[in-house]
C-alpha cells in the first residue's frame, strides 16, 4: 500500500554523534552530581593542580584547564 501522507527521515552519521556524545555527558553528570558542591571544587583543585604538573614536565606554557564554565562557579 502506497502512502501519500507518509514521510520518512532518517539521522544522519552528524546527528547520531551528536546523540552519543549527548548520552556520554548525561552519564558524567549523573556520576559528579554524587559529590557535594565543596567535594567538586575539591575534585576540581586537585584536577587542577595535576595539570599544571603535567604541563610543566612537559614544557607546555600554562592554558585553561577547563573550557569556561556555563554555570557559575560559587
Amino acid at each position: 500500500m502506497d502512502r501519500k501522507n507518509m514521510i520518512r527521515i532518517e539521522m544522519t552519521d552528524k546527528g547520531r554523534e551528536a546523540v552519543h556524545n549527548a548520552r556520554k555527558m548525561e552519564s558524567v553528570h549523573k556520576i559528579m552530581s554524587a559529590l557535594s558542591k565543596e567535594e567538586h571544587k575539591q575534585l576540581m583543585a586537585v584536577l587542577e593542580k595535576l595539570w599544571g604538573k603535567a604541563l610543566e614536565n612537559l614544557g607546555i606554557d600554562s592554558r585553561p584547564v577547563f573550557p569556561p564554565s556555563r554555570q557559575s562557579a560559587d
